[in-house]
């Protein structure tokens, strides 16, 4: 039985796919294709920002500091800029942890004679490492 699958891929991806699955190209040759195909987007793998923390936060670790014992009630944990916080926080952390994990897989997979992309990735990489939390 013979199945296919819809990929939500641009049509590169797909393509690349069909020619790893048809054996037209093997799996050394996939990654530095797939990292060649990164390298087009390599802008969207730059640092981003982590959002500033609000009052509550940096009172609530203050005082955490000076006393740890010191407790807050369920209700803080709920507040909207204290939520909204945390979840920007674990957005741009997860996406940053992704962003570096690419950057490293393309820099692992494009020929190290080819200086220009090498350049554009460490430019992306020093985003990541000047920038980290």
């Amino acid at each position: 039985m013979n199945e296919t699958f819809d990929l939500t891929l641009p049509k590169v991806g797909k393509e690349l796919l069909h020619k790893l699955q048809s054996g037209q190209i093997n799996m050394q040759e996939f990654d530095h294709e797939c990292a060649s195909w990164m390298m087009s987007v390599i802008q969207y793998h730059k640092f981003i920002a982590y959002p500033i923390m609000p009052y509550e936060i940096k009172d609530y670790v203050n005082r955490k500091r000076e006393d740890p014992n010191y407790k807050l009630s369920s209700e803080f944990w709920n507040l909207p800029q204290v939520k909204g916080y945390y979840e920007a926080f674990k957005k741009a952390f997860r996406e940053n942890a992704s962003n570096l994990h690419w950057l490293k897989f393309i820099k692992a997979n494009i020929p190290t004679n080819d200086t220009v992309y090498h350049a554009k990735i460490d430019d992306c990489l020093a985003t990541h490492q000047v920038s980290e939390y």
